[in-house]
């Protein structure tokens, strides 16, 4: 019988899943990094949760919604925004952007837990 189940070495403050191996090495684990056997997953659609200490499979970013001219959305605290041209990290867990031109605007969310996103909004009431 095969064994299904890798080694995983996860960062224990990100969640990201850095690599995994089919028999454990002696690797050298920096600082806030472990070793976790888990069943055999796909590392772009998983992350490593530590309050769990478990292996679990990515979520989506919540939609986001119109208030006045700005597309408001809830996100978890630490997700990076690529907006204009400019990075962001939200910290109060809402983005709020103001679109008050026409035409669709791309902003791509990333956050370890999540999938990256990349969205194009645009205000129904820009002229």
């Amino acid at each position: 019988m095969q064994n299904d189940k890798r080694y995983y070495l996860c960062d224990e403050v990100t969640g990201q899943i850095k690599y995994k191996a089919s028999k454990l090495l002696n690797n050298k684990v920096e600082e806030n990094q472990r070793f976790v056997l888990h069943f055999d997953v796909d590392l772009n659609s998983h992350y490593f949760n530590s309050e769990s200490n478990s292996i679990e499979e990515r979520k989506t970013f919540p939609a986001g919604s119109w208030v006045g001219g700005e597309y408001v959305v809830n996100l978890p605290e630490k997700t990076m925004l690529l907006w204009q041209g400019e990075r962001y990290t939200v910290n109060d867990g809402t983005a709020e952007l103001m679109v008050d031109q026409p035409g669709q605007h791309q902003v791509i969310l990333i956050h370890p837990h999540y999938y990256t996103e990349t969205r194009y909004i645009e205000n129904p009431e820009a002229d």
